[in-house]
């Protein structure tokens, strides 16, 4: 029989591990937000720099031909996918199922005001403030994942985009 793990005594070095690690998450969400912004910008340029071009007007009007329109078309395309996706990375997404709590913003106003969240503060244990600390946490953990990914999809459509923007803006060029 394999021995059970052994409960360990809550210490402060415990919570300051889970508040360490909330602020790491937490910092990674906001460098996942700043890809996205760029990819934002970035997208937006590179669109701008295609009109500048002329490129949707041949598109538009139907006087784009072969790979200049195929590469037209995918680019702006792209571009608007990245733009979509990097739009809905920055979005926020921080929702809980707790009703009312002591850390979610969300959770802390249900308390009506702040002598009610001081008393709900007072009366919990240790454990439970830990208990709360570790919904956060791993909360925290779900949106940056989620962040990450959707500006991950931004950064390979943009990137994909620009590729064929600038076929697109040569093969005007040279025509």
């Amino acid at each position: 029989m394999a021995n059970a793990p052994q409960q360990v005594e809550l210490t402060k070095d415990h919570l300051d591990f889970a508040w360490k690690t909330h602020d790491y998450i937490h910092n990674y969400i906001r460098f996942s937000d700043t890809k996205a912004a760029l990819a934002v910008t970035w997208c937006t340029a590179m669109a701008g720099a295609m009109c500048v071009a002329g490129i949707h007007v041949g598109l538009v009007k139907g006087q784009m031909t072969g790979l200049l329109f195929l590469s037209a078309l995918s680019g702006f395309i792209l571009l608007g996918l990245a733009f979509l996706a990097a739009a809905w990375s920055i979005m926020p997404r921080l929702w809980t199922k707790q009703r009312s709590g002591l850390i979610f913003w969300e959770s802390i106003i249900v308390l009506a005001d702040d002598s009610l969240y001081s008393k709900e503060l007072r009366r919990k244990s240790v454990s439970e403030l830990a208990d709360h600390l570790a919904i956060q946490v791993y909360a925290v953990s779900q949106v940056a994942n989620t962040k990450f990914f959707w500006s991950g999809i931004a950064i390979w459509l943009a990137l994909l985009g620009t590729a064929a923007s600038v076929l697109a803006v040569a093969l005007k060029a040279m025509a």
